[in-house]
């Protein structure tokens, strides 16, 4: 499969969370999702439910928290309790996607994409990072970051770019 160059062309200063178009992608609706979960993060399948990462042993990797369409663009978290909540989380399984990196990483093309999950990480858990150590492997690699917001990369799931 060919990538449309435009499409990429036209990801210039996207913020993190976002699917690119016609590039395959999925995102699948969870109406059963933590309170604050993190947008333009990776997230886990917890007992039924998609929470941030939090240190937890063996995570299972759901994919990326999408920026909700009526939501304000920058971070912002899903809301399941309040006066407003939202009524389920959306998450990018595959595709082209944007994602928050840590800060000061350097990222390369083609390299894996692993998911801060290391105890005591606080504000980074869910940002995606070079780091394999305590560490969790999303199986997305790095694709591109040209144009992008600060600390955000345009990755791939692997099975795309294989």
């Amino acid at each position: 499969m060919a990538f449309d160059n435009t499409v990429l062309a036209e990801s210039a200063g996207l913020g993190s969370g976002e699917l690119l178009p016609n590039t395959n992608g999925l995102t699948l609706a969870h109406p059963t999702f933590e309170d604050g979960l993190i947008q333009g993060r990776f997230v886990k399948f917890d007992t039924g439910s998609v929470d941030n990462l939090d240190g937890s042993a063996t995570p299972q990797i759901a994919g990326i928290s999408r920026r909700l369409i009526s939501g304000s663009i920058g971070t912002v978290v899903y809301k399941n309790t309040g006066a407003v909540i939202d009524t389920a989380a959306e998450v990018i399984s595959t595709g082209l996607a944007t994602v928050d990196v840590v800060t000061g990483q350097t990222p390369t093309k083609y390299g894996k994409v692993y998911a801060v999950n290391a105890s005591g990480s606080g504000a980074n858990f869910g940002k995606a990072t070079t780091v394999a150590t305590d560490n969790v492997d999303t199986g997305w690699v790095f694709w591109d970051n040209n144009g992008k917001a600060n600390d955000v990369w345009l990755i791939a799931k692997k099975e795309l770019v294989s």
